[in-house]
């Protein structure tokens, strides 16, 4: 299993507002190329339970795992955890060459409706009121 540093990360764009600013929402746009598998659609389902796939399949919430490309109802793109080629785990890599496919980029684009409110508040506070921020359970308290 490759090293965790080279996994996809969905950390939202940092943009610290000052007093009275309003929130622009078109500021949290974002864009992260990942790596996958062009496969055919008829064995989707084998391949996402290939034991050398398994750990390595895209783990963002909110982001299907499979894509259907445009035009072509007969292939997928198998969405992996890596952004960077030449990190692929070799498994992955023989994977591809035994049933000959394709590594291709995908480009995986994230808006302001991706992140929970606690990730963007932490990402437009000032980092002095990060610590004092409320979490649910502190607005909720105890039940």
């Amino acid at each position: 299993m490759a090293s965790t540093s080279y996994r996809v990360s969905a950390v939202p764009p940092i943009r610290r507002l000052e007093p009275g600013e309003p929130l622009n929402r078109d500021e949290f746009r974002k864009s992260i190329s990942v790596f996958g598998l062009k496969i055919p659609a008829s064995r989707t389902t084998e391949f996402m339970r290939t034991k050398g796939l398994k750990g390595s399949l895209l783990q963002l919430p909110k982001i299907k795992t499979v894509v259907q490309l445009e035009g072509d109802n007969d292939a997928r793109i198998l969405l992996l955890d890596f952004y960077q080629a030449d990190r692929l785990p070799e498994e992955i890599v023989e994977i591809a060459r035994q049933n000959q496919l394709d590594i291709v980029s995908h480009a995986v684009d994230l808006d302001y409706s991706y992140w929970t409110a606690e990730e963007i508040l932490k990402s437009t506070l000032p980092e002095s009121l990060i610590e004092d921020m409320p979490t649910a359970f502190t607005l909720m308290g105890h039940l």
